[in-house]
Order: C-alpha cells, then sequence, then structure tokens
C-alpha cells in the first residue's frame, strides 16, 4: 500500500508539472499493481492522451470518468476546456455550467470569459469590404462591330460596344456559425 499512495503523489505530481515522459512510464507502473484507483489511472491517461493530440481520445475518457462520478469537479472542468478547444461549445457550455459552482472564484471567473467567447464566436459577424473598380469592359460583351447571320449584317452602335468603367465596388455580408452538437455547425 505505501507504493501505490507514493506512486500516487508521484503521478499528480506528473499531471500538475506536465511531466508527460514521466506520467507515461508511471502510468504503466501503477496499472500494473494491487488495487490500483481505476480514476486516478483514467485521469492522468487522459492527460496523456490531451498532450499527444488525442484529443478525441482525452474526451471520450474524461467523459466515461464524469459518467461514472459526476461530482468530480476537476475532472469536469478539463472535459470541458478540451470540449471548448475542440470547438464542441454545445457540450462544453453545459460541463461549465455544471461545474462552475463548485470551483475557486478565479476559475469561475475564467469559466465567466470563455462563456462569453463562446457566445460572441456564435452572434452574427458583419463584414463591409471596398475596392477599386477599372475595367474596359464593364458590359461584358464582344469586341466585334460586325455581326453577320446569313445574309444579313449588322453593325453595332458605340453602346453595344465593350464600355470602360471606373468605380467603387463594395460587398456587405452578414455570417454567423451555429454549433449544434460535437463538432457539427450550421452557418449562416
Amino acid at each position: 500500500l505505501p507504493l501505490n499512495s507514493s506512486l500516487e503523489d508521484y503521478i499528480n505530481q506528473a499531471i500538475i508539472h506536465k511531466d508527460w515522459k514521466e506520467l507515461e512510464q508511471l502510468l504503466d507502473k501503477y496499472r500494473q499493481t494491487d488495487n490500483y484507483n481505476h480514476i486516478l489511472y483514467e485521469y492522468g491517461l487522459g492527460a496523456l492522451y490531451r498532450f499527444q493530440g488525442k484529443q478525441k481520445k482525452a474526451i471520450e475518457m474524461y467523459q466515461e470518468i464524469i459518467t461514472k462520478n459526476p461530482n468530480l469537479y476537476y475532472p469536469r472542468f478539463d472535459l470541458a476546456m478540451m470540449l471548448f478547444e475542440n470547438k464542441q461549445y454545445t457540450e462544453a457550455k453545459n460541463e461549465f455550467r455544471a461545474v462552475r459552482p463548485f470551483l475557486p472564484t478565479q476559475i469561475q471567473a475564467l469559466i465567466d470569459q470563455l462563456l462569453t467567447t463562446m457566445k460572441k464566436s456564435e452572434e452574427w459577424q458583419p463584414t463591409v469590404n471596398f475596392n477599386f473598380e477599372n475595367t474596359d469592359n464593364v458590359n461584358q460583351t464582344s469586341n466585334i462591330k460586325e455581326i453577320s447571320i446569313g445574309d444579313a449584317t449588322f453593325i453595332r452602335d458605340e453602346e453595344s460596344l465593350p464600355q470602360k468603367a471606373q468605380g467603387i465596388g463594395y460587398t456587405l455580408n452578414a455570417s454567423r456559425e451555429k454549433n449544434m452538437m460535437r463538432n457539427h455547425y450550421a452557418y449562416f
């Protein structure tokens, strides 16, 4: 038992200090001990997956932890952060709101900032573009003056030939993206 307890302390320290190489070795040893704590092991493995860029696996691991133990607030906060980083805003908002009351004031302030960021990212985003136009063929027509069709010949007047123009072009747009679920968005 003292070996396990000491090993658990080392795992916690490796997670806190983000010593991923050490964490990987410690988790391998820890899994082979008698009566190891599954939550600590899965939490450490999830953190390792997150570092390795295996976001989907890390999220799945943390979701399993939370499903089995809904009152684990720090793993739930970490899950919410991963969902936010993965732009799964609907799920992230739900997790942040569920865990917020149970965390220290500083973390609550961070959660409030993240919730505001997610809300702003889903608001209408107007864009306006202006550009100077200078063209030799504003009416997009051919420069052929005479057109023959059968025995008939048609002569085009100056207004039906390519016209030069200058001016200012502009576009006005408004767009919005809404996270529906996971990484699925609707764009308007």
